[in-house]
């Protein structure tokens, strides 16, 4: 899982407090300028993963002259609860870890948006130096009966590139039945009757979150140590992305004395009935979102075309409340 140098310049000289934002994007390349465009400013560098089912030319077009800007080269096909997304997410931490000495990562999509100015959002990172802007704790706490076991108990399977193309299995009949109709491999059915053992005790929560470049670089070298345990069990678990992440700062929090955890600074609802979620943000939710504790810095998610007017709103409101 070791990531590429950033695809620009390295920045190690940098000697202010940087904003490193992790941006795992598939979509709509006008979508995602507009969120760096938005969060661009002093002291403020991007890193991009670009899914590799889609072509990355036309994101790179949008940022040729933008040295603060980096592209992710060795890129994963993301495919939704796989393992791959995870990989994309390391590659993104690593190479903010590696190319800046002090500051912050945040982890977005390219269908986040900010619900303050660039600059306020600086200075309340700037100002919170020793939080861990993440959602975590013990897994047991996070799910509960079937979805805890689905995620610690069975090994997932990726069939195809879709959200539902995949199987959780354990050594039982449905599993024996997979194979003999040649849905899944000998190799994969011998693996399931193999009790699972987390080489780390496990934690949860979301999968978006903001972490201090030098906690990345202590969880990334507690990775390298211990790279083929960790891959061997979170490869095939469900979500791994809301747990590896959690697990790894967990694991290496003795080495960082003196931080606290606090929640997400990203907000999304999962709530709201009748429609997908989470919710994809309209115009009506406007005022909902002017609501939120001040220590929702970011939303998601949002539609360039969907949400075009809410996210016209939210220029308005960010260009007023920006500092004279």
């Amino acid at each position: 899982m070791k990531a590429p140098a950033a695809g620009r310049a390295a920045f190690m000289s940098e000697p202010t407090y940087s904003i490193a934002y992790l941006l795992l994007a598939h979509q709509s390349p006008q979508q995602v300028l507009r969120l760096v465009n938005r969060l661009d400013g002093d002291g403020v560098y991007f890193f991009l993963h670009i899914d590799a089912k889609v072509d990355q030319q036309p994101f790179e077009q949008l940022f040729q002259n933008r040295s603060n800007v980096n592209f992710i080269e060795a890129r994963e096909n993301c495919i939704w609860g796989d393992y791959s997304i995870t990989r994309a997410t390391f590659k993104l931490a690593e190479a903010a870890g590696n190319a800046l000495p002090h500051g912050v990562a945040v982890l977005l999509s390219g269908q986040d948006y900010p619900l303050y100015p660039s600059e306020k959002i600086h200075h309340y990172f700037e100002q919170r130096q020793r939080q861990l802007f993440i959602d975590c704790l013990p897994i047991s706490e996070n799910w509960k009966g079937q979805q805890l076991k689905v995620r610690t108990r069975y090994y997932r399977y990726t069939t195809g590139n879709g959200r539902n193309d995949y199987l959780t299995l354990g050594p039982n009949m449905r599993a024996l039945s997979k194979w003999l109709r040649g849905q899944i491999p000998t190799s994969f059915l011998k693996l399931l009757f193999k009790k699972r053992h987390s080489p780390v005790p496990l934690y949860g929560g979301s999968n978006w979150w903001a972490l201090p470049l030098s906690v990345l670089r202590e969880m990334g070298a507690f990775y390298d140590a211990h790279q083929k345990r960790l891959d061997a069990y979170f490869e095939y678990t469900h979500c791994s992305d809301e747990i590896f992440f959690q697990s790894l700062l967990m694991a290496i929090l003795p080495l960082t004395d003196g931080y606290a955890i606090v929640p997400s600074v990203q907000y999304a609802n999962w709530e709201r009935k009748n429609v997908p979620l989470p919710v994809t943000f309209e115009l009506q939710d406007l005022q909902w979102l002017q609501q939120l504790p001040a220590s929702k810095l970011f939303a998601r998610k949002f539609d360039m075309l969907q949400s075009a007017a809410l996210l016209d709103a939210l220029d308005a409101r960010i260009a007023a409340d920006r500092p004279a």
